[in-house]
């Protein structure tokens, strides 16, 4: 899941290159989609927030 984030937020900065800038409305959600994806990702993948984490 970091990478499909990762993937998400870069896909969204060259889409704003590409459009000169015209594609910036959606970055917000976006950027925020992307951001939620790759900090998901690895509190999954290291277990942080869990049970496990904390013992």
């Amino acid at each position: 899941m970091p990478i499909g984030g990762a993937a998400l937020i870069v896909g969204t900065l060259v889409e704003d290159v590409a459009t000169g800038g015209v594609g910036i409305v959606d970055d917000p959600v976006t950027l925020s989609a992307g951001g939620g994806m790759v900090t998901w990702g690895w509190a999954t993948m290291f277990g942080l927030g869990t049970a496990a984490a904390v013992s």
